[in-house]
């Protein structure tokens, strides 16, 4: 089972800063679940760890350079053994399943 060290919403605007300085073109993508909740805290100001630890960020993206770096950080990667959450990488149609209201 993976570990669940993904408790702080800084730990998500990190590697969101990580993964820009990697791109080579602007790239977009879409986060969902915890992953999302923490950037939007994190983006507030809050800093409080979340009362029950998370492991894993769920990016969507449509970009292949964006994707290749989320790739990198799949459940059993070094990226997941050294931080201690892993990447779900899904696909664009994954946002059609949410209610449009």
């Amino acid at each position: 089972m993976p570990r669940r060290e993904l408790k702080r919403p800084s730990q998500v605007e990190d590697w969101l800063h990580e993964v820009g300085r990697q791109l080579s073109d602007p790239g977009e993508m879409v986060l969902i679940g915890s992953g999302g909740l923490q950037w939007h805290a994190f983006q507030r100001g809050i800093t409080e760890e979340l009362s029950e630890n998370s492991m894993d960020v769920d990016p969507v993206t449509d970009s292949d350079e964006v994707a290749r770096i989320c790739y990198e950080g799949l459940i059993g990667s070094d990226f997941e053994r050294q931080l201690g959450w892993h990447i779900n990488l899904m696909p664009n149609s994954v946002l059609r399943e949410f209610p449009e209201d």
